[in-house]
């Protein structure tokens, strides 16, 4: 049954982004557990933003994380970093295990919204865990602690990935 659903998904990403442009919100309307991410791409103005792109991986964050992080701070932060999870780069799961050394930074579009930001900051550091594991974590290693991918939701190959992945804060 999952499979299915996920061919007919990448089709219509596909669709989407060939015929008639790239919506982030319309794509994430299909994934009922991350309909507050999506809601808060459209609230920050992100979702216009990440269309735009003709690049991206989202690391996107279900229901249960944004409400744990969202709910709490202004939509001025939580657009900061939701930028910090839009990834300038495509990564897909095979991509992510093939990373040279086993690392590596990804630009985000805090990064360009924010104008060089300071000392890595618009930067994740990538780490391919081995044993099918990777992380995502803060280039400014003082920040955060990695994040763990859950899962792919969908890719569009060489464009546009969206993962699943959690927010710790530290």
């Amino acid at each position: 049954m999952a499979a299915p659903l996920l061919a007919f998904i990448f089709s219509l990403l596909a669709i989407a982004s060939t015929v008639r442009g790239y919506n982030i919100t319309k794509i994430l309307a299909n994934y009922p557990d991350y309909s507050s991410f999506n809601s808060y791409l459209s609230q920050t103005k992100l979702a216009e933003e990440i269309n735009s792109y003709p690049t991206i991986t989202l690391l996107a964050l279900n229901n249960d994380a944004m409400a744990s992080f969202a709910g709490k701070r202004q939509l001025s932060v939580v657009k900061k970093v939701l930028s910090l999870l839009t990834l300038l780069d495509y990564y897909d799961p095979e991509s992510l295990h093939q990373i040279s050394e086993g690392t590596t930074l990804s630009v985000t579009l805090y990064n360009n919204t924010a104008g060089n930001a300071p000392e890595y900051l618009g930067y994740v550091n990538i780490t391919d865990l081995y044993g099918g594991q990777v992380a995502f974590g803060s280039a400014v290693s003082t920040l955060t602690s990695p994040n763990p991918l859950s899962k792919s939701l969908t890719t569009s190959p060489s464009s546009r990935s969206m993962l699943r992945s959690s927010l710790r804060e530290s």
